[in-house]
């Protein structure tokens, strides 16, 4: 069977001189348009305001190329460099239909890590203005693509680039109402609520808040917040709502130091339907002082419409041994049968000798007490 002939063979040398110059030719044309960008990038960086335009028409028949090589500048993070780089990706993009505006997100979302701080943040306000310059509804393309543009903003650990986010988060709320549902808007807003600058983790509880966006349950650690202006913020968004946090988790903030916290805890507590006792054996309940939680059994004395043995309960898992002693003392003086099976566990594996003791006390005379009551009847 006859070798098959090799192509240089079948196409002949003319031929393959052909194929080798017009390769050549085109690499020397990619050449030519690239160093045809560099000198007009280069031209445009350090040109006067009023021949800007010149060099920005140079770059407009090298749509793609003229983009890398903008964003490119950017590294640098010169103020002026990065200026111009904005209003030259504006004005070229102006006549894009939605396919090229899509396509100047994806260079801008890769762009975003290399750029420097302030090149960041034009990366930020070119994509919100190509989102509102696009038609809705938008393809799913470019809404992922501008999502992870916003998610690398959030990551980065500046709070001046994330608080010009939070600005662009609100301009897309307004046009966008179901933004606040996405995935990027959550992990944004996420991020934003632990950032270094107390300003921006307040801003984020108030986005936090949006009923889309599910994420009061990420504002409840701010309730320990170093700052009581965020600690205010954290309240007023979780206060309200039993959902998110238990009515026992708020009582400890009764005692903050910020009197601004404390007032808008106890109207929480309010709005929670809790009164002025509730309120008083919450804060005595949850104070440091052991002293202070004792006063609580003569409180209970004084009123008849709170769950004693609710309150009983809860002092009987007390730290400190008198609290748990005093707790099933007033068991037994109320007579709280529904208490006895606290009392049995206080007997049998309270920490403290002489609790366990009391409670084996007010246990048996609670029970002479009830066969007592049983042989009169």
């Amino acid at each position: 069977m006859p070798r098959p002939r090799s192509i240089g063979i079948l196409m002949g040398p003319g031929m393959l001189i052909a194929i080798a110059s017009l390769a050549a030719l085109v690499l020397a044309i990619y050449k030519r348009q690239d160093l045809m960008v560099w000198y007009a990038t280069r031209g445009l960086c350090r040109a006067r305001p009023q021949d800007r335009a010149g060099w920005i028409a140079r770059l407009q028949p090298y749509r793609e190329r003229s983009v890398a090589s903008l964003l490119a500048q950017m590294r640098k993070d010169d103020p002026a460099v990065c200026e111009i780089v904005r209003l030259a990706l504006l004005s070229l993009s102006e006549s894009w239909g939605p396919e090229e505006s899509s396509e100047l997100i994806n260079a801008l979302e890769k762009a975003f890590p290399s750029s420097g701080m302030l090149g960041q943040q034009v990366v930020l306000e070119l994509t919100a203005l190509l989102l509102e310059r696009m038609e809705q509804p938008l393809s799913d393309n470019v809404w992922i693509a501008a999502g992870r543009i916003f998610v690398l903003a959030s990551h980065f650990q500046n709070g001046v680039v994330r608080s010009q986010l939070l600005d662009l988060v609100q301009q897309l709320l307004d046009r966008f109402k179901d933004f606040e549902a996405s995935d990027a808007y959550r992990e944004v807003i996420q991020c934003c609520l632990r950032d270094e600058l107390p300003a921006v983790r307040i801003r984020a509880v108030r986005f936090a808040m949006r009923q889309g966006a599910d994420l009061l349950n990420q504002v409840v650690p701010l309730l320990t917040d170093s700052e009581a202006e965020v600690r205010r913020a954290a309240i007023l968004a979780v206060g309200p709502s039993s959902r998110t946090i238990e009515t026992e988790e708020l009582l400890p903030l009764l005692h903050d130091p910020d009197d601004g916290v404390r007032k808008l805890c106890a109207d929480a507590l309010r709005s929670r339907g809790l009164g002025e006792e509730h309120l008083k054996l919450g804060k005595l309940m949850t104070d440091g002082e052991p002293g202070s939680r004792l006063r609580i059994f003569d409180l209970l004395r004084q009123t008849n419409d709170l769950d004693t043995g609710l309150w009983l309960r809860r002092l009987s898992h007390d730290p400190e041994p008198a609290v748990r002693a005093g707790a099933a003392r007033a068991a037994a003086e109320h007579r709280l049968i529904s208490f006895s099976d606290r009392l049995v566990q206080m007997s049998q594996n309270d920490p403290s000798q002489t609790v366990r003791q009391l409670a084996q006390y007010y246990l048996s005379t609670q029970r002479t007490m009830d066969a007592a009551s049983q042989t009169v009847r």
